[in-house]
């Protein structure tokens, strides 16, 4: 084929070269139209009698399915359980200062026998700092052995709370009159020590609105009675705060 490509003259060469050249054009043509017909669209596709092994033209290698090779993978996930049980009250800080209050009985004592004391601790707010008011009361056991006597704790705002009044006010005063959210005012007790739970925080704000309620209401028949009102910058600020109380009760 070299030699008698050697014979032929430079225009004998270009004409087999165009010549060569149509073919493929050719060949590339009928290539893509048999593509079509097995690999296009549903509307162009062919499905032939023939092996495929006759229509690839030995131009494309066969390929193999891919073999996914499935694990099995398995895990314990340890699920907490929910705590109903209640943690009791909060611990106070032990190095906040500490005010004794003695608390006799009301009854003569005489001829008793002191048996013990029951402690109750409350959390008490002098501006700047807090305190810790240390209430013992003593027990004394009757000369008869009929019953035990004690003494009866000062009434509290909230019974059986650790919140003084001087501290449920300062609360009222910082968050509707100085505009201090209770999150930085708890900020703050955490600065001076003590740590409050934002709900237990929220609830003694709840509770003192609900005991002004009666305050509120008093007010502001008074307000709606009066026909002609005046206020200065004190009683306008009152004004705007105590309305917010009833919608916290």
């Amino acid at each position: 084929m070299q030699a008698a490509l050697e014979n032929l003259s430079k225009e004998e060469l270009i004409q087999e070269n165009i010549l060569l050249r149509t073919q493929l054009i050719s060949f590339k043509a009928e290539l893509a139209q048999l593509k079509r017909l097995l690999y296009g669209s549903k509307s162009e596709r062919f499905v032939p009698s023939v092996p495929d092994e006759q229509l690839s033209l030995g131009l494309t290698a066969e390929e193999k399915p891919l073999e996914v090779k499935k694990q099995k993978i398995e895990y314990t996930r340890t699920k907490a359980e929910k705590q109903n049980k209640h943690q009791g009250r909060m611990p106070l800080p032990a190095h906040l200062p500490r005010v004794e209050k003695i608390i006799e009985p009301e009854v003569s004592t005489e001829g008793m026998k002191k048996i013990g004391e029951e402690i109750t601790e409350t959390l008490d707010y002098i501006p700047g700092k807090l305190q810790v008011l240390r209430y013992t009361r003593s027990k004394y056991a009757k000369a008869d052995g009929e019953g035990v006597v004690i003494g009866a704790l000062p009434s509290r705002l909230i019974e059986k709370g650790i919140a003084e009044a001087s501290l449920l006010s300062f609360l009222l005063t910082s968050k509707y009159v100085d505009h201090l959210p209770l999150h930085r005012q708890i900020e703050i007790f955490k600065r001076l020590g003590v740590k409050l739970p934002p709900s237990t925080v929220s609830d003694w704000v709840s509770y003192s609105l609900n005991t002004l309620k009666p305050l509120y209401e008093s007010l502001l028949s008074k307000v709606k009675a009066s026909g002609y009102l005046q206020a200065d910058e004190t009683d306008t600020v009152l004004i705007k705060w105590l309305p917010e109380c009833s919608l916290l009760v």
